[in-house]
């Protein structure tokens, strides 16, 4: 049997990754810094006193919200963050169609590719990719395409909703 000094040991084990992970504090508990402990620390020395330094390292700076995902409508999108947040558009096809075109805020994606119904079109801006099907196809991307972002506040996205459904999911962040 093990103790209870034991399990919070194991528990604390939890801290120690090799990428950053999210690190959510009380205080502001809807949004999360990606961290990595910086050094080393003694979760031992911390059970024993009841205190000690943890020091992180975030090597992203920003903060993130939770993740929103929408339907798109006639309205605009609202990003409530003080930075510009990359959208995922997934794109599911209510009809056939030979390309594709979502605009945000003036900047445009085309996507050239002989769509069925059914099929699933996912245009990832933050890694900026293509993926038709499940399947990354980089070469149906129209080479005047630009990746949009979402700026702070009010973005206004235009897309044919009569051939297939959106949803833009995004997360805010701020600095």
């Amino acid at each position: 049997m093990t103790t209870f000094q034991e399990k919070q040991l194991y528990s604390s084990r939890w801290l120690i990754h090799d990428e950053p992970k999210p690190l959510i504090f009380d205080d502001e508990f809807n949004r999360s810094y990606y961290a990595v402990v910086d050094g080393s620390f003694d979760p031992e020395e911390i059970l024993k006193w009841g205190e000690g330094v943890i020091p992180f390292n975030c090597p992203n700076p920003y903060k993130y919200g939770d993740e929103e995902s929408l339907l798109l409508g006639d309205y605009p999108v609202r990003n409530e963050g003080t930075l510009k947040a990359n959208p995922v558009f997934s794109i599911k096809f209510v009809a056939n169609s030979t390309n594709y075109t979502v605009s945000v805020n003036e900047k445009i994606v085309k996507v050239i590719w002989n769509f069925k119904q059914n099929d699933l079109l996912i245009i990832d801006t933050s890694k900026r990719k293509i993926i038709i099907n499940n399947l990354v196809k980089m070469t149906s991307l129209d080479l005047s395409s630009k990746w949009p972002d979402l700026n702070k506040g009010q973005n206004f996205i235009t897309a044919d909703k009569s051939v297939a459904n959106i949803t833009v999911t995004f997360r805010p962040r701020w600095l």
